[in-house]
């Protein structure tokens, strides 16, 4: 409508040029112009549309509309402009909020991340420490293996006496007592070394990692 109303604003503002310009040029006209000259039976051709009433009526509809159609363009401007702006609030508010939340997942990843890196530190430390003892438990059995190897192998000769020399005699228990000891000290020292000793090392916590 407003483009409508533009066009006929227009179009009525060149053609009132168009007389305006062709009514200065009547006027200019005198007896010793040279573009004058006789027109026969001019004076009884009319082909106007319109009488003043009718020209002032139809100009006076033109700037109202053209009024009208500016007015309603201001309030619609006004409103978009309106919707605009709660539009823009809106959006700033969405995005605020969404980098809230990103933000926030952000740092919990971190803190995630961060509980997972001091838990494998700490798995690998255990590791190590378990190694360790791995080692010292294989030095120890074979530190104990030699005394164990004696006492058997001198209780296993001892099965090759012959008839009533297979005596169950102080020798004879003293090996077994040997072997009894040696036994019992590797097994001691298994249990000191390798059981207790990572048993003493681990702690336990009622407490889950907690991992986003």
């Amino acid at each position: 409508m407003t483009r409508a109303a533009q066009l006929i604003c227009d179009q009525d503002s060149r053609n009132k040029h168009h007389a305006q310009d062709l009514d200065g040029k009547v006027q200019q006209l005198h007896n010793m112009s040279s573009n004058i000259g006789l027109f026969p039976n001019i004076e009884n051709y009319d082909n106007t549309i319109t009488v003043p009433v009718t020209w002032m009526k139809y100009t006076q509809e033109n700037i109202g509309r053209s009024q009208r159609e500016r007015e309603a363009s201001l309030r619609l401007r006004g409103e978009m402009d309106a919707l605009m702006r709660q539009c823009n609030t809106e959006m700033n508010a969405h995005n605020n909020t969404a980098n809230a939340a990103l933000q926030t997942r952000v740092q919990e990843l971190q803190d995630a991340k961060n509980k997972m890196q001091a838990h494998l530190q700490k798995t690998l430390s255990e590791i190590k420490e378990m190694d360790r003892v791995i080692m010292m438990l294989r030095k120890a059995i074979c530190d104990k293996e030699l005394p164990l190897k004696v006492a058997q192998t001198r209780l296993e000769e001892r099965t090759r006496r012959i008839d009533v020399e297979l005596c169950n005699d102080p020798s004879m228990q003293g090996s077994a007592l040997e072997n009894d000891i040696a036994t019992k000290e590797r097994s001691i020292e298994i249990d000191n070394r390798s059981c207790l000793g990572l048993r003493k090392t681990n702690t336990y916590s009622t407490k889950l990692p907690m991992v986003a």
